[in-house]
């Protein structure tokens, strides 16, 4: 099964965010499973022993995957929601 991945580093080389995603077939539950199991595990092997947050989301044909690595090393800001 292929799947696609993006990542975005920082000025220093490191990546803070990748996004994975695998088509599969909509009407197709056994297929949507299968590339939700290997994505799941594909993620665990990729991020290996670095600190990551994961958002998984599957949506008609797409299961798909956000990651973030150390965003606790970047400069950000509280707000008020």
């Amino acid at each position: 099964m292929n799947a696609e991945l993006k990542e975005f580093f920082d000025k220093n080389g490191n990546i803070i965010v990748a996004v994975i995603w695998v088509t599969a077939s909509p009407f197709n539950v056994t297929q949507m499973n299968l590339a939700r199991v290997k994505l799941n595990d594909f993620i665990s092997k990729y991020v290996s022993n670095k600190g990551h947050n994961v958002y998984m989301h599957t949506e008609n044909d797409t299961v798909s995957a956000t990651i973030t690595f150390d965003l606790n090393n970047y400069p950000g800001q509280t707000i008020q929601i």
